[in-house]
Order: structure tokens, then C-alpha cells, then sequence
């Protein structure tokens, strides 16, 4: 098992012809790409079970090994390696067949060296960008990971928890998280995920012994491929031939090393680089603190939430500087600033700038959130016409609601009725309810909004036909991060945060907000506001 050299800029040839890959490898080495070569099928897939690449240029018809059944090997084990087909005029159809089967690309002999220049430059522009989207895809992920392990108190479902986004993160299939016995000095695995049984019986590890106590030891990450065998590090390990690729980091707790986390590749075609290495550590940072709040959270949960509040908005503040500069690049990509952008990866920057809006919006909710619960969002309040606002957001909502085919029912009431609220909150709080019972009803179903005067409050009521809320959900619908499972339908809530932040500004108005069954199908979300009278108005 060896160490990897970053494998973004790695080459490898797969041709008998000797003078093909001396052309190659003159022109890409000038370009700075570090190239080798395979003269065969199965010298290739050899070195491809040791090391990864980048990008592999493969002659299609081979001696030994058919090109397509070499493809077939790297999609399958390698699903981050692009390929580009070498074709001879007589073999386009077998490399047309090889893009069809995942090759980025072909190339026909003879071919000229700048056409070899542009062609792998694209392809590693392209990959460069389908990781941008990852990355982005990944954060998203992190953000979701620390807000839900930093929710639990319970430290055995945070080891659970822990392990089961350090794999999901790193597209891992298989892992353990191993924790220092202070007074007998050995590693004990503390949870598993898809190891076999005799396996995690048998890991209780001494500091310095096996993967896991080396990194506990030396207080140094690890990534590692293919077999430990040769690796003079780790002559006590128990070979596992079935892993394809590990990582293994420190988890901390005050800077002090605890035990480790460890995550395997074996049946996914993934294989592990260091971006993936240089992830898992930043996720255990926040691991550790999860694990050490765990321990000490019973009789601190009010001073926890408080820090988790604030852990939010400080992480926010944090990501919102360089999700800003990823869309100023994607904006002036789009405009052409940097010179004209290719068809073909235009797709891919406007699918960059709309995840950035995504986890902007997010942040700027989470920021919002932590600005109402600490009191320091400023609102201003004056006499407002709630009937106008339901108006105007209606009618701004109602293209979602046409999309899905949705009759969305509100009358304009002629008589105002007065709040004494501010309009930009209010109107957050209507626009939040009215698309949450979009979000949650199916196509040609019914969203109803009314408006009401009731004892001196003013009451407005959000109904929808969708698939409903449990009777145990009603009461916590509304909590921070709070994911319901709405009846027998599981859904995607996102964070959970739109009805927090309604909730908070609601309070914030004295008023009230609740939750109800709508019977036969679907919800009923009802907010009230003191209302100002006509009375009140004139004096």
C-alpha cells in the first residue's frame, strides 16, 4: 500500500506502439503533466490496481486485453479517471462504442501535437469542473453533517452519526470509528459500519500497532491503496485484499488525540485522493467538538444551544466570503470576461452558480435565524394592511403553484385588516408557509389562504392538500433542523429552518403560530397578530 502523489496531474499511456507514447509523452511533459506507460492490457491494469491517474489515452485495440474491457475495468473500479480512446481511421466505430460506455473522449492517428495539447486540456478542464460541482455538493453535506451531530447529546449516536457522514462525505462504503482507552492504552472500536462481525470483535488495537494506532501515534492522516503487504509501517495488519483504497485521521478533542476514524473503499468504484484525505480531516475537526460537547452536554443544554447558534453564524460568516467569489467567477465566466466560453462546459458553470445561490440563500437563513434568537435583528413595526401582503405574495408564489399544476385559492379582501408588525417579516412568514404547502403537495392539489379578525387578533391560516402531517409532528414541526417525516412519505426537508425562522418572528410580534391536521389529506399552518382597531387608529 503506498502513498499517493496527488493524481490530478498523472498520465497514463496504453499502447504498444513505443512511438506513439514517445510523441505523447514529449508533448504532455512540456505541458507539465508527469506521463507513464503501459505496452499492454495487462501491464495496465496492473499499474492502475497501484496508482491513479488523472487521465489514461488508450490504443482501442490492444494485444492482449480488448480497450473495452479495459474501459469497463476503470469505470468500474476508477469512476473519477477519465479515458480518451486512440483510434486508427479502421477502428472509429469500436471508439465510438467506448464513448458510449463512459470514454470522455477520442483521438485518431495520426494526430499532431496540438491537437493532443487541446484535447487533454479540456478533459482535465472538464474534470476540474465536475469537481467544483462535488465540492459544492460536499459543503453542502458538511453543513448538514455539523448541524445535525452537533444537535445530539446522546455520545454513542454521535459515534454513529459521525461515521455514517464520514462515509457518505467521502463516498466510502465501509469504516469504524476507534477510541482511546486512556487507562489500558488500546484503541476499541466504538462503531462499525459494513465490516463483518469477526472483524470488529477483533479490533482492539494498541497505540502504535495496526493503521489506526500508527495514526493515533504519530498524530498524522493517512491515505492508502491497494494492500498494505509491502508497507514496512504496518507488518502486524491483517491483510484485507477486499479494500481498495482507506483513509484514516486523527480525531481530537483541546488538540488532544483521541482515537481515529477510518473509511474504506471496497465494493464502490471510488478510489480515495487527497482531496478526500484533506476533507475527512476537516470533518473530524468538527467530530471531535461534537464527541466532547456529547460528554458534557447534561446539564448545559441551554448553553449548548446558544453555542451552536452562534458555532452556525460564525461558520456562515466564514463560507458566505468565498461562495460570493465563486459567484463573481461563475458571472463573469457566463459573460465572457475571461474570454468565450465552450457549449460545452457552459452547463457545468451555471450548474456551479446555481448551487452557490442554493447555499448563499442557506446561509443568509442561518444568519437570519441566529440574528432573531439572539435579539439582534432590528424590526421595525408600523400599521400594516396583512391583506396586502397575503396579495403580493401570493401573486409572486403563484408561478411555483402553476408548475405543479396547483389551485391556489385566495380572495382579496376589500376591508384592511391592521397589524401593528413589520411588513418585511411578514411577509417572510407568508411567503415561508405558502411555500412550504406547495413544496409538500402534489400536483393538482389545492393550496387556500385566508384572513381573518378574531378577538382582537389577526388570524391567518395557510391549508394545503398535501401529504400531511403526523399528530406527534405538530408540536416540533417548528424546532431548529427539525426533519418530520410527513406520514408514510419521506421527504427532503432541507435544514428545517424556514417554519424556525417564522416561528421566531411570530414570537418576536406577539404573536402565535401552531400546526394542524387538515382532514381528510394534508396541513393547516396558522399564524395570529394582535390586531390594531379602528379605535386604536384614530386615537
Amino acid at each position: 500500500m503506498e502513498k499517493v502523489t496527488a493524481p490530478e496531474e498523472k498520465v497514463l499511456i496504453i499502447d504498444n506502439d513505443k512511438e506513439t507514447f514517445t510523441l505523447c509523452k514529449k508533448v504532455l511533459s512540456k505541458e507539465g503533466y508527469k506521463v507513464e506507460h503501459a505496452l499492454n492490457g495487462a501491464s495496465a491494469l496492473k499499474m492502475l490496481s497501484k496508482e491513479s491517474y488523472g487521465l489514461v489515452l488508450m490504443e482501442i485495440v490492444m494485444p492482449d486485453i480488448d480497450g473495452v474491457e479495459i474501459l469497463d475495468n476503470i469505470k468500474k473500479n476508477h469512476e473519477d479517471m477519465a479515458v480518451v480512446i486512440i483510434s486508427g481511421q479502421k477502428t472509429i466505430e469500436k471508439a465510438v462504442e467506448a464513448m458510449r460506455k463512459g470514454a470522455h473522449d477520442y483521438i485518431t492517428k495520426p494526430f499532431n501535437c496540438e491537437e493532443l495539447k487541446i484535447l487533454v486540456k479540456r478533459c482535465f478542464e472538464y474534470k476540474r469542473l465536475s469537481s467544483e460541482i462535488h465540492g459544492l455538493h460536499i459543503i453542502k453535506k458538511l453543513y448538514r453533517a455539523i448541524i445535525a451531530i452537533s444537535s445530539l447529546m446522546n455520545v454513542d449516536r454521535v459515534y454513529h452519526l459521525i461515521l455514517e457522514f464520514a462515509c457518505g462525505i467521502v463516498r466510502g462504503d465501509s469504516g469504524t470509528i476507534m477510541i482511546l482507552n486512556e487507562k489500558t492504552q488500546q484503541l476499541e472500536v466504538k462503531v462499525e459500519f459494513a465490516l463483518k462481525s469477526d472483524i470488529v470483535r477483533a479490533r482492539t488495537v494498541r497505540v502504535g500497532e495496526s493503521v489506526s494506532g500508527w495514526v493515533v501515534k504519530n498524530d498524522k492522516p493517512l491515505l492508502l491503496i491497494g494492500e498494505v503487504r509491502d508497507d514496512k509501517r504496518f507488518t502486524d495488519v491483517v491483510l484485507r485484499p477486499e479494500i481498495k483504497s482507506s483513509l484514516c485521521v486523527p480525531l481530537k478533542i483541546k488538540d488532544k488525540v483521541v482515537g481515529a476514524i477510518n473509511v474504506n473503499t471496497t465494493t464502490s468504484p471510488h478510489v480515495f485522493n487527497k482531496s478526500d484525505l484533506e476533507l475527512l480531516k476537516l470533518f473530524a475537526e468538527d467530530a471531535g467538538v461534537a464527541i466532547e460537547n456529547a460528554r458534557q452536554v447534561y446539564g448545559r443544554l441551554e448553553e449548548l444551544d446558544k453555542i451552536k447558534t452562534e458555532f452556525i453564524a460564525t461558520v456562515s460568516h466564514e463560507l458566505r466570503t468565498p461562495l460570493t467569489v465563486i459567484n463573481w467567477t461563475v458571472k463573469n465566466l457566463v459573460d465572457g470576461v475571461f474570454g468565450d466560453l465552450d457549449d460545452k462546459y457552459a452547463k457545468w458553470v451555471k450548474e456551479i452558480g446555481k448551487n452557490s445561490d442554493q447555499l448563499i440563500t442557506l446561509i443568509n437563513n442561518l444568519l437570519d435565524l441566529s440574528k432573531l434568537e439572539n435579539g439582534k435583528a432590528e424590526i421595525l413595526k408600523s400599521n400594516i394592511n396583512v391583506n396586502d401582503i397575503i396579495e403580493t405574495t401570493v401573486q409572486k408564489l403563484s408561478v411555483l403553484a402553476v408548475e405543479k399544476n396547483i389551485e391556489m385559492d385566495y380572495t382579496v379582501k376589500k376591508n384592511p385588516l391592521i397589524a401593528y408588525a413589520n411588513t418585511e417579516r411578514i411577509e417572510q412568514v407568508i411567503n415561508n408557509l405558502i411555500m412550504n404547502a406547495i413544496k409538500f403537495t402534489e400536483n393538482e392539489g389545492k393550496v387556500n389562504i385566508t384572513s381573518t379578525l378574531e378577538d382582537n387578533l389577526v388570524k391567518i391560516t395557510v391549508t394545503d392538500t398535501g401529504v400531511g402531517l403526523a399528530k406527534e409532528n405538530l408540536e416540533v414541526v417548528f424546532d431548529k433542523f427539525r426533519q418530520v417525516k410527513k406520514d408514510e412519505f419521506e421527504i427532503n426537508r432541507g435544514l428545517g429552518i424556514g417554519l424556525s425562522i417564522a416561528k421566531e418572528i411570530i414570537l418576536q410580534h406577539q404573536g402565535s403560530i401552531w400546526a394542524e391536521q387538515n382532514k381528510p389529506k394534508g396541513s393547516r399552518f396558522l399564524f395570529t397578530l394582535p390586531a390594531v382597531l379602528v379605535e386604536t387608529r384614530k386615537n
